[in-house]
């Protein structure tokens, strides 16, 4: 294992657990007590993570460790479960559908299985968008980008404009990818990235949440919406079922894949 994978699966251990040790870190990944506090030392220094005695934790434990990376790191966590997750999200979508489409590393992943089926896709995501056009041959759905500001580092396009676009669509579905689903509901690391969410919502008929189980029992900056606004939270299979299960407690459908 390298450096980078090292990083990768410290990462990902710390958003499942938000602390860790160096003892810990150096008997799952079988390397040397001093490796592993180069690693911390890194970490602590190009994350949003603080040093504790003896290891690292999330800087902030109101956000979930999802929110505080780069995208290029985002992408990689979960990424097989994000996978089914969209899967399973694509397969709700009917030939002449309408359909919102956030920007997010799971809402992403939907893209290539929407490519049998002829929708209009409606996001606020240049890499959605972008994803698209590298099918295009293959692709005879619409797309539409919202207009408004390039938000860095995100590939979303916020603000204004984004909100006045997407209130001149009317749509069967909306699909988002949050930050933290907790017993207050979802939410997401972005105030501006939530009022497009919540903007998506007003505009279509039925909201799907694409929650890997890395989010569940996570609360992030600001509140999406409540449970009674969602028709669908997709995840996966996980030790947290139950516990995702409990805090839903409306006539939201919980499908796991």
């Amino acid at each position: 294992m390298d450096r980078h994978q090292r990083l990768q699966k410290i990462l990902h251990e710390l958003s499942e657990k938000e602390k860790l040790d160096v003892d810990e870190i150096g008997d799952m990944l079988s390397i040397s007590p001093a490796t592993v506090r180069r690693d911390f030392n890194y970490l602590a220094k190009h994350y949003k993570v603080k040093k504790t005695w003896g290891g690292i934790a999330i800087g902030d434990s109101n956000k979930t460790m999802d929110s505080m990376l780069p995208l290029q790191e985002r992408q990689t966590i979960n990424i097989g479960a994000k996978k089914s997750i969209a899967e399973k999200a694509a397969s709700l979508v009917s030939d002449g559908d309408i359909i919102f489409i956030d920007g997010g590393t799971t809402t992403l992943e939907m893209v290539p299985f929407l490519v049998d089926k002829k929708v209009t896709i409606i996001t606020n995501s240049i890499l959605i968008a972008q994803k698209v056009e590298t099918m295009n041959n293959r692709f005879t759905s619409e797309v539409f980008l919202t207009g408004g500001m390039l938000y860095p580092n995100s590939g979303l396009i916020v603000g204004p404009q984004a909100l006045d676009g997407i209130k001149n669509f009317n749509a069967q579905w909306t699909f988002l990818s949050i930050g933290g689903i907790s017993t207050d509901g979802p939410t997401n690391s972005n105030v501006l990235v939530v009022e497009t969410e919540k903007a998506m919502i007003a505009q279509s008929e039925k909201t799907v949440i694409l929650a890997d189980s890395s989010k569940i029992c996570k609360k992030d900056l600001v509140k999406v919406c409540d449970f009674q606004d969602i028709e669908i939270i997709i995840s996966e299979k996980s030790d947290k079922d139950k516990e995702l299960q409990e805090m839903v407690n409306t006539n939201t459908e919980i499908l796991f894949v």
